[in-house]
């Protein structure tokens, strides 16, 4: 894996680590600590990580204590980039947001998308009340938001006020290329007909999940781009433009 790592950082890809207690929590790995990921910080070297948190929220956390952790990790791990991640209640994020924002200058802010309310009209609301209370705090600061890889998701959330995302759905799911719609990874052979990489489902020399995760990653560039448009211009293409048309009665509610 390191190397690998390197390989990606001299190809000037962006390479970011996690603090591994998602994995931690649903292993059952009692033993992963700050220490082990001090460790893997290091020897790794990506290009930023996140704080070590935990996986479900403090009921003592506040702004000082998120501090405290964060500012443990950056010395640990420095000259590597350590960004805090907020754990909280859809009601307390955007005050607990805003009040890490004043005490560090960390560039990104992570929030877990599981963390901002049941559905997606109310983590819609959340993360415009977040990105409302960011702006004031201290602009120019992003915020990513942890656990979200669904389409339809990172374009509700990015046009609510979220910047970047993570999330396993490029390699756990097959996407249909005209509307978002994710399907079981089982299912690509239903969906191939739909990507742009032309007779892709017929590579039979090539293995069935590299052939998916090619088809995903196609997608997502073209989506991301379509995207990154759209917030810059208004103006709506592909795949994006008919997931902006689910969106749309959700998006007159939540403005």
């Amino acid at each position: 894996m390191i190397r690998s790592v390197k390989q990606a950082r001299d190809t000037s890809k962006v390479v970011l680590l996690d603090s591994g207690n998602y994995e931690s929590y649903w292993q059952r790995n009692k033993t992963w600590a700050p220490e082990q990921f001090w460790r893997a910080c290091r020897e790794l070297k990506p290009t930023m990580a996140f704080s070590f948190d935990g996986a479900e929220p403090d009921p003592q956390r506040s702004a000082e204590k998120i501090i405290a952790g964060l500012e443990a990790d950056q010395q640990a791990c420095a000259p590597i980039p350590v960004m805090p991640i907020v754990h909280a209640t859809s009601a307390e994020s955007p005050g607990l947001v805003a009040e890490v924002a004043k005490i560090n200058t960390a560039p990104i802010i992570a929030v877990p998308e599981r963390e901002l309310g049941d559905g997606i009209r109310h983590r819609m609301r959340t993360v415009a009340a977040i990105r409302s209370a960011l702006d004031n705090a201290a602009p120019n600061r992003a915020l990513h938001i942890l656990g979200t890889g669904n389409p339809l998701s990172i374009a509700a959330l990015a046009i609510s006020g979220a910047d970047t995302f993570d999330g396993l759905e490029w390699c756990q799911t097959a996407v249909e290329f005209s509307t978002g719609k994710l399907s079981h990874f089982h299912h690509w052979d239903l969906l191939a007909s739909t990507s742009p990489v032309r007779k892709l489902s017929e590579l039979y020399e090539v293995p069935y999940a590299q052939r998916v995760l090619a088809h995903n990653l196609v997608f997502y560039a073209e989506f991301s781009d379509a995207l990154r448009q759209y917030v810059g211009t208004e103006v709506a293409s592909g795949a994006f433009d008919r997931i902006l048309q689910d969106l749309r009665p959700l998006l007159r509610e939540t403005n």
